[in-house]
């Protein structure tokens, strides 16, 4: 474009000299038909160049009309020279460019000067058209500029390519800077490029960034990972995943590095990483993997203490029956209470056991939580170097829980607190009402809760063991089964709540608990006395297990009741059914749930129902935990007795039963 410019150039100067002397000779027609000739041969030549350059050829005067244009200028923008010559070339020029053009044109000829700019003009069909163009002045022999001679390209091509890579830069940085954290790294894993979500994770100015190796800024252990990924992706060409914990934070995060392609699809130096924090689904996975865990283990101990609960009713009846016929002074009785008292001991690992029970519910019901507090942290506390701190408002709200299961809860934390304070110290209990609303960081539904918090001064746990402490058998204790907690997380999920824990070494640990509030009045505490209650009637007992049936119908025997047996549901039905038709029918039906092999009561009951919508029966089940047996009304039963049970609890089961209405 230069050379062709030059010629131009060299020969529009030549034109205007030839102009200029034809005029001074006009006295001598010889010369002034040569110069004539001369003329004519350089227009020709000027026209037969322009006319077959590429670029587009304008020539103007200095007022910016167009003069000449080339072939090429009109075919590129669809006018023609009648459109154009002797118009101003402004009238085509898009409006955002007009006035700097103008100023570039001016200052092009204030400077008498080549200069080069990019404009955009409309074509004849409306569209816009980029151009780049180069105009030099054309000086006459005084060195006067007399017209400018504009050269242009069309370069539409061009900017359409880099409006697309703008457009496209600015779509990936915002997706850099949308991402949690994002940097750049080169094969020394040097930053080159770093995100403000990676800028404020660390905390250092980008300046003190850019440049330096990732090892100055993490530890030895991660840096050392870091590298190694960074070398396999740069090796593979291919994307990888990895999560680690940020020590420093102590979050979880999961970086993507990507390779930087070049146009041949090679690896360069460079890799993407992108980290997004995973925290919140680190944890949502810890409490789903403990809840498996759970159901897992809950399936195997159910079963272990139903038939240990069998077992042991037969213990406990015989011995309470044996002790019936002796005198509290003699020796046997006395060894007999002993074994009687390591039954009971027996029968609370059963229900230990029974918290893991798959689908199992506690028999809850409204209760005021301050007192089972206070009760159950002295008493665990008793003959410890260790006070206790209580902040407990006077309107907390009353709770729906099986008090059994909930001073179980108490005690373990209590007990975990102590072991913790061994020099001793001081344990904070605390409760309170809360509000649980939508977009709060807890696993629980909407509504109202009490929150009871314990904390304690102890030696705290380590960040590597806290993710543990609720798997059953962990324990970092000599001595101890690693239950307890597992126990306490599993009563708090069955309650319909949520346990969660904080710690720092050496500072301290704080459980907190959040169970939903209840919405029924607080049921006046029972004190079940040792006093047997006797009646008369007929009683059908339904069990599986001989030595049920055998002690249990001694203790019916010993009270007063005529009864008859039954190994299931269905002969359980057809006594029933015989005993209605004799004119002799059964006062209570007492039921084991569950039946291997056979109908249980669950069942059963619905049978009886329909034949004796007034029967009145008694829920027994080892599975204590049994949803029947924490809501047994609502299966149509009037009565509970959980195995293992002693003759005095039977009997006052079977007193409130009969003088009771069957339920409706």
């Amino acid at each position: 474009m230069k050379d062709e410019r030059k010629t131009k150039q060299e020969l529009l100067q030549e034109l205007v000299s030839l102009r200029q002397r034809i005029a001074e000779m006009e006295q001598s027609e010889s010369e002034r038909k040569q110069m004539e000739e001369a003329l004519r041969k350089s227009e020709e030549t000027l026209k037969l160049i322009t006319d077959n350059m590429s670029d587009m050829v304008r020539v103007l005067d200095l007022q910016g009309n167009n003069v000449y244009a080339s072939p090429s200028h009109y075919s590129v923008l669809g006018y023609k020279p009648e459109d154009r010559v002797g118009k101003s070339t402004f009238d085509i020029v898009h409006p955002d460019d007009v006035e700097g053009l103008i100023r570039v044109f001016s200052e092009s000829l204030a400077r008498r000067q080549p200069t080069m700019v990019e404009y955009r003009v409309r074509h004849a069909n409306g569209h816009y058209v980029w151009l780049e163009t180069v105009g030099d002045p054309i000086r006459d022999d005084k060195g006067d500029i007399t017209a400018v001679v504009v050269s242009a390209r069309d370069i539409s091509e061009r900017k359409a390519s880099e409006e697309r890579l703008r457009k496209s830069e600015e779509r990936y940085r915002a997706l850099a800077y949308s991402i949690d954290s994002m940097y750049l790294v080169d094969r020394e894993c040097r930053y080159l490029f770093i995100n403000e979500g990676y800028r404020q994770r660390i905390g250092i100015p980008l300046e003190e960034i850019i440049g330096r190796r990732y090892n100055e800024f993490h530890p030895k252990e991660d840096a050392r990972e870091f590298t190694e990924k960074v070398k396999e992706v740069y090796e593979s060409g291919k994307p990888i995943q990895h999560e680690y914990i940020s020590e420093r934070e102590q979050k979880y995060f999961i970086r993507t590095f990507s390779p930087v392609m070049d146009q041949e699809g090679k690896s360069i130096s460079a890799v993407t990483v992108a980290a997004k924090d995973i925290t919140d689904r680190k944890h949502l996975e810890a409490h789903l993997l403990q809840a498996q865990k759970m159901e897992a283990l809950g399936t195997l101990s159910g079963g272990i203490a139903h038939d240990f609960n069998n077992i042991l009713t037969g213990i406990l009846g015989n011995i309470g029956l044996a002790m019936i016929h002796m005198q509290s002074e003699d020796i046997t009785f006395k060894r007999l209470a002993a074994a009687e008292k390591a039954a009971l001991q027996a029968r609370d690992l059963t229900q230990h056991l029974l918290t893991f029970s798959r689908g199992g519910a506690p028999v809850k019901k409204a209760a005021s939580i301050t007192e089972l507090l206070r009760d159950s942290v002295m008493f665990a506390l008793t003959g410890s170097n260790v006070q206790c701190k209580f902040s407990i408002p006077a309107d907390l709200r009353p709770l729906d829980v099986d008090e059994g299961q909930m001073n179980q809860v108490i005690n373990n934390l209590i007990v975990n607190a102590l072991q913790a304070m061994p020099e001793g110290g001081t344990i904070k209990v605390g409760a309170e009402n809360i509000i649980v609303g939508a977009g709060q960081d807890l696993p629980l539904k909407e509504g109202k809760y009490v929150k009871i918090s314990i904390e304690d001064e102890g030696i705290g746990i380590s960040k590597a063991h806290l993710q543990k402490i609720f798997d059953p058998y962990f324990t970092t204790k000599q001595k101890g089964s690693g239950l307890g907690l597992a126990i306490t997380y599993s009563i708090v999920r069955q309650h319909g709540g949520y346990i969660d824990v904080e710690s720092d070494l050496g500072v301290g640990t704080k459980f907190s608990i959040y169970l939903p509030a209840s919405s029924a009045n607080m049921a006046a505490k029972e004190r079940p006395g040792k006093e047997i209650i006797g009646g008369e009637g007929k009683v059908l007992l339904m069990d599986d297990e001989e030595v049920v049936r055998d002690v249990a119908g001694e203790m019916l025997k010993h009270m007063g009741y005529t009864v008859e047996f039954a190994k299931d549901g269905i002969g359980a039905i057809d006594l029933y059914i015989k005993a209605r038709s004799s004119g002799r029918p059964f006062d209570v039906v007492i039921m084991d749930l569950t039946i291997p092999g056979g109908m249980g009561g669950k069942e059963a009951i619905k049978r009886l129902r329909e034949i004796d919508p007034s029967v009145k029966a008694v829920v027994s089940s080892g599975y204590s935990n049994d949803p029947i047996m924490a809501d047994f009304r609502s299966y149509g039963f009037s009565g509970i007795v959980a195995k293992p049970y002693k003759i005095e609890e039977l009997g006052r089961v079977l007193d409130t039963v009969r003088k009771g209405h069957a339920p409706g």
